[in-house]
């Protein structure tokens, strides 16, 4: 039935909209995987807007803010990086604090979906709900 469902939608050409969230797991970090960017960011947000911005390839991000508070550092993770169990690993020391962002359609059990997304630009906002970064072309400045 599911099947003739997705058949019928894809010859009527209408678009399959998958709606995605922002997993939270604080105190946590992502070990044992290839980034894909790691570059110093002013805020959470920021790094979490920056892996939104790249959602084809980044399927999540990982952010500690440095010791200075001025700028923090935020490393994108492809998906592959993350398809192990146990790619995601308690920290050990709680000094920086580092936090991982996932974007899922459903959150894992030891992750939440906390504040994040109401922190976040609209636009990028858009971009997460509708499952798809397009909405965002021309309209960011990086």
């Amino acid at each position: 039935m599911k099947l003739i469902f997705g058949l019928i939608l894809a010859y009527l050409h209408i678009p399959i909209v998958i709606s995605l969230r922002l997993c939270i797991r604080k105190h946590h970090v992502v070990v044992n995987a290839r980034f894909l960017q790691r570059v110093e960011l002013p805020s959470a947000e920021r790094c979490v807007e920056r892996c939104i911005e790249n959602m084809r390839f980044c399927l999540a991000a990982q952010f500690s803010m440095g010791k200075t508070k001025s700028l923090g550092m935020c490393t994108l993770f492809t998906a592959t990086a993350m398809q192990a169990d146990d790619s995601v690993m308690p920290e050990e020391n709680l000094d920086p604090v580092s936090t991982v962002y996932e974007i899922a359609q459903k959150c894992p059990s030891p992750f939440s979906s906390g504040d994040m997304t109401h922190r976040i630009s609209r636009l990028h906002r858009m971009a997460l709900e509708g499952g798809d970064e397009k909405i965002m072309k021309g309209k960011i400045v990086l």
